[in-house]
């Protein structure tokens, strides 16, 4: 097939087989052979190309081949689409930047129209480098017509989605908090919220809400100095205070603060203060210094005032406000306390302060009593204007705005401690922006409502690994929040609701077909296309849609979160193939569900769990049926990598030096899927030269010696039976036994999604059973063997495994199986024209005699080769060299007495003369000089091979040879040798004073002397 082939480089072949198969349409005809037969649906997690492709890339898409390459050899039609993932956030930020934009304002000002083009060609920057990798990675997937999300039909099928979802009542608009960036100006969802999480560091507060004189708790009444203490970790929603919150059940107390002179028995005090807080956080209470003296705890408890309920407390009228706010102030429901069962002593005093708009317990407990919804912070996240103690216009989360919000409360005697609080706090996950919980008027999905079928539709996935799916997401699912489906941007599916600006009336629309009936014609872009993206749909407008009144129906601003275009992709991708644009399409050429995805962990509370929600919500049942979930990559320290720490791989960098199949190798067995992996490329080297290496090499040295002149017919059935069983050694059927057991094991652990032990399984055979151990002593059969049907058999059985080797590894490896089955086609009559065009291997169950018969064959084997083992480390001990031959071997296992072939491949492997039987095992290290000088010659005869080798000559080249030696004694045992060499190397020895000019020249030391090796 390739020209100069074992001269190439692995990357250098693979790039020869890449244009092997594109040439030959290879991809195309795996899935045409199997047109018309059970489908095997694979969904692709869509990507953006708006940024470059990474190492976690190639985990991902190395596993998302594999299955659709081995389930498509057992005869699945698998269809495999591209896709693109093209709006949302991300997408708008890197446009804000590339334009020097800054806020919503600026984007409005630029324009939208202008804003949205440079954002649709953000989205292909990198397009063709993603396209690149993908072909190098051999990630076979229809990149010519992939699903792209900004797409008008793609659009109208999410909205008719999104009608659906408001015919069933599970769409509606509310007023609720959620966690809001101020850099982007949108919410997110809960499980973007879930992204971004970091530990962090923040001022908590002690606040003193100073109560009305003259009110009643109990038998105590407060007086102008009785203060209730509340904590927060978020000094800037403080202005914003309307209620403070009790548990009803909590057992309260009543503090004395003294100030005074003197010691604590006789105090002489000078003045006081009155504290209301949970009797559980007492004895937490902050040190406070005075005088060169610790007062804490009872120190400053007066036990004359009884405990009481926290129910004795909504009693009191009111408290005085922190700061000024007269839409409070007006209200008569502001500055009182109220139960809620979220109060807790916990972690603070047992007093919670509610600012209404700023948090989901707060905004629900002012809900419930009539608190005014005010907020005192605009969605940038600055103060208002009307705001007094200069924090008008103040970035709330700045350091120098807690600051001055700490020093008014101070100034006010209202400050009683801060302290330092270490906590996990949301961030942007895109701009890395420290989120606000704020309540926005927003549409919201009701998830909620399905929270029952969500969980049994999990049951129904088999999750690999199995505790993400039963923990990481089946928690996720039992604590599932309604979904906030809507954003204030403008790079986005538009929500295809339109509301009437007189009655309130609502319409949802789900196709240009009936837009247009309503609206007449609809409104094109520059190019004369309808297209759905704003402002193009901000600007159709209809008469009201409920015919009360007689006003105008315009869109609501929103677009939709970006994780439901590619969480809807089942149904919207595939609306233009089956000619629908709704949501329950009859369509024979309908794929669902997914019979496999895979994408990394983080997409658990992402493009995993967005899929399941739609699906559950539209009455679909699960959208797919086996799930591969990735752990995370990490540099070699187990850090996170990322551009800033200087420690992202470039797979670029990798590829040229191991080519794809190693990276792919690499990650399919280095460790479980789930399981984090910690990329060092010293890893990737060890199974470059182990399991690639060795593959290749083994079907090098069947290539070697099996040339084209023989004409050597290699089986291509993949059933064991028809290799011919004659003159087989026990080493062949052990070999060919293992071979079905390897199949077995591979076909069971990929049925079960388990990559990882079939790669292991695979690598476990080619390294140690069929390199290290089945062609190391079959090579002599191959290079001088004692007739041709000794050659042939050898052949015959290495073509087999080898076949075997490259049509089960090649969902794994596709180019070095490739490679491999390309060479032995030149063998023998393989009609496919590429390995990934034969069918998987069927593994023969055989009678329960054979089955015996080979279970027995293995064990056999099994003991002999733990008593080579055992010999070996004998020789290592002594400091003795395999190739000095030793005249005795005494082993322990009478079993093996009369198993005449065992013997001989012991005796071959440890390298001894004879076997004998005893009750312990002894190797005869005593060397006599005719051991010694057939030593020397194996020394001499291994080093002209690697001679050989290193000049790539074939075992048919003759060659010759000179030799030097440095005392006769050296010379007379070599000439006794002299014919061995020759024979087990096919050189001719040239004597001295003949014209030579040597080629590689070699020194070796034997026996303390230097012989010299000269090849021409």
């Amino acid at each position: 097939m390739f020209e100069g082939e074992k001269k190439k480089t692995i990357p250098e072949r693979e790039e020869e087989i890449l244009k092997f198969w594109e040439k030959n349409r290879i991809f195309e005809k795996s899935l045409k052979k199997n047109k018309g037969k059970k489908t095997f649906v694979f969904y692709e997690g869509p990507p953006t190309a708006n940024g470059m492709p990474g190492i976690h890339h190639v985990e991902g898409r190395a596993f998302k081949d594999v299955i659709p390459r081995y389930k498509t050899m057992r005869g699945f039609y698998a269809p495999r689409r591209a896709g693109w993932d093209t709006h949302g956030l991300p997408v708008e930020i890197q446009v804000e930047k590339e334009l020097g934009l800054k806020n919503k304002q600026d984007i409005e000002k630029y324009g939208i129209a202008a804003f949205n083009g440079k954002a649709e060609e953000s989205v292909w920057k990198y397009k063709e480098e993603w396209e690149r990798l993908t072909k190098r990675m051999g990630f076979w997937i229809d990149l010519k017509d992939p699903y792209i999300t900004y797409e008008t039909s793609y659009i109208e099928s999410l909205w008719r989605i999104i009608q659906q979802f408001w015919k069933k009542r599970f769409l509606q608009e509310d007023f609720k908090v959620v966690p809001w960036c101020t850099r982007c100006a949108t919410g997110l969802s809960s499980h973007e919220l879930a992204q971004g999480y970091k530990e962090t560091t923040d001022r908590s507060v002690y606040v003193k809400f100073k109560l009305e004189s003259n009110q009643k708790i109990g038998n105590f009444t407060t007086d102008d100095k009785t203060y209730i203490l509340a904590w927060t970790t978020t000094p800037w929603t403080l202005p914003g205070n309307v209620g403070l919150a009790v548990n009803l059940n909590t057992e309260y107390i009543v503090m004395k603060r003294v100030t005074g002179a003197g010691r604590i028995s006789e105090l002489n005090i000078l003045d006081h203060e009155y504290y209301i807080v949970a009797e559980a956080w007492s004895a937490r209470i902050p040190l406070e210094r005075n005088g060169g003296r610790v007062f804490r705890g009872t120190a400053l408890y007066d036990t004359k005032f009884r405990n009481f309920k926290g129910s004795d407390l909504l009693s009191m009228s009111r408290y005085q406000p922190l700061f000024r706010i007269p839409k409070f102030e007006n209200s008569n429901t502001s500055y009182k306390i109220y139960s809620a069962d979220f109060v807790s002593a916990e972690d603070g005093t047992g007093v919670v302060h509610t600012a209404v708009m700023y948090g989901e317990d707060d905004y629900n407990l002012g809900k419930k009593v009539g608190l005014p919804p005010f907020h005192t912070v605009d969605e940038r996240g600055r103060f208002i204007a009307s705001l007094g103690d200069g924090l008008a216009g103040l970035y709330v989360k700045d350091p120098k705005t807690e600051e001055k919000i700490i020093q008014a409360l101070k100034q006010k005697n209202l400050l009683f401690a801060e302290e330092p609080y270490t906590h996990d706090y949301p961030f942007c996950w895109r701009c890395d922006t420290p989120l606000l919980y704020y309540a926005r008027k927003a549409w919201w999905v009701r998830t909620t409502a399905v929270k029952k079928q969500l969980l049994a539709n999990n049951e129904k996935i088999n999750w690999i690994p199995e505790h993400v799916g039963r923990g990481r997401f089946g928690e996720f699912l039992r604590d599932v929040r309604d979904w906030a489906f809507s954003r204030e941007r403008y790079w986005g599916t538009p929500l295809p609701i339109w509301k009437c600006g007189k009655c309130g009336g609502t319409a949802v629309i789900g196709s240009r077909d009936e837009l247009k009936k309503r609206a007449g014609a609809l409104p094109r872009d520059e190019k004369g296309e309808v297209d759905l993206h704003r402002p193009y749909v901000d600007e159709i407008t209809f008469p009201c849609a409920a015919k009360r009144c007689d006003g105008v129906m315009r869109r609501v601003p929103e677009v939709a979160d970006v994780w439901f275009d590619s969480g809807a992709m089942p149904f919207a991708s595939q609306a233009r193939e089956v000619g629908l644009p709704a949501v329950s399409p009859t369509s024979s050429k309908f794929l669902y569900p997914a019979d496999y995805i895979s994408e990394g962990v983080d997409q658990t509370r992402g493009w995993f769990y967005t899929l399941l929600v739609i699906a559950t919500l539209l009455g679909k049942g699960a959208p797919y049926r086996n799930v591969i979930s990735l752990g995370i990559l990490l540099d070699k320290n187990g850090q996170k990598m990322s551009k800033s720490k200087g420690n992202v791989v470039d797979p670029w960098t990798l590829i040229p030096k191991y080519g794809i199949d190693a990276l792919r190798w690499y990650m399919y067995t280095i460790n479980q899927p789930g399981d984090e992996k910690r990329f060092d490329e010293r890893d990737l080297v060890n199974k470059y030269r182990g399991f690639i290496q060795t593959f290749w090499n083994s079907f090098v040295l069947f290539d070697t010696y099996v040339g084209e002149s023989t004409k050597h017919k290699i089986q291509i059935t993949n059933k064991t039976q028809s290799i011919s069983s004659e003159a087989q050694t026990i080493l062949d059927g052990w070999v060919l036994v293992r071979l079905e057991q390897l199949t077995a094991e591979a076909t069971a652990a990929l049925e079960r999604y388990d990559i990882t032990a079939a790669g292991r399984a695979i690598e476990e055979f080619v390294i140690a059973d069929f390199s290290q151990w089945y062609l190391r002593r079959s090579r002599r059969r191959l290079q001088h063997p004692e007739s041709r049907q000794e050659f042939d058999t050898a052949a015959s059985v290495t073509g087999f495994v080898l076949l075997r080797l490259a049509t089960l590894s090649a969902p794994f490896v596709p180019f070095l199986s490739e490679a491999i089955f390309q060479g032995l086609k030149k063998k023998g009559r393989l009609k496919e024209q590429s390995v990934h065009l034969l069918s998987w291997p069927v593994v023969t169950s055989g009678s329960s005699k054979l089955k015996a018969q080979s279970s027995k064959l293995l064990s056999d084997m099994e003991a002999a080769r733990a008593v080579v083992a055992e010999a070996l480390k004998l020789r290592a001990e002594a400091g003795i060299k395999v190739r000095q031959p030793l005249r005795e071997l005494r082993i322990t296992n009478d079993e093996l007495r009369k198993k005449k072939d065992l013997l001989d491949l012991i005796k071959d492997e440890v390298n001894v003369k004879e076997i004998s039987f005893g009750k312990e095992m002894r190797l005869d290290t005593e060397i006599t000089s005719e051991l010694k000088e057939e030593g020397m010659a194996r020394e001499i005869i291994r080093t002209i091979q690697e001679m050989r080798r290193e000049l790539m000559l074939t075992p048919q080249k003759p060659v010759r040879i000179r030799i030097f030696f440095t005392s006769p004694m050296a010379e007379e045992i070599i000439k006794r040798k002299t014919s061995e060499i020759q024979r087990e190397t096919k050189t001719h020895t040239v004597a001295p004073g003949v014209d030579f000019r040597p080629r590689l020249i070699r020194t070796i030391p034997l026996e303390g002397q230097d012989i010299k090796i000269e090849m021409a």
